[in-house]
């Protein structure tokens, strides 16, 4: 059976594993954040994804920019309205 362990750990450490991420993946764990996130003057909500502070790009529509999702392309776009 020690061999049978050894000879695994051996060959997990030879051969790379490759992991990529797909659509619906979870991206981590997200917190609440006490960091407050200005955007065009105003505070708005944020959150704290493995040590990056991240918002939402649909909210972003409350504060002067116009957010659009091509579902073809699966591209995100936010634009500053004038």
């Amino acid at each position: 059976m020690k061999k049978i362990v050894v000879f695994a750990l051996l060959i997990s450490l030879i051969i790379p594993a490759n992991a990529f991420a797909k659509s619906g993946d979870i991206a981590g764990v997200y917190y609440s954040t006490d960091i407050k996130t200005m955007l065009n003057g105003y505070e708005i909500d944020a959150i704290n994804i493995g040590g990056q502070t991240l918002i939402n790009a649909e909210d972003m529509h409350f504060y002067s920019f116009y957010v659009r999702y091509d579902d073809a392309e699966r591209e995100l776009r936010v634009d500053r309205t004038t």
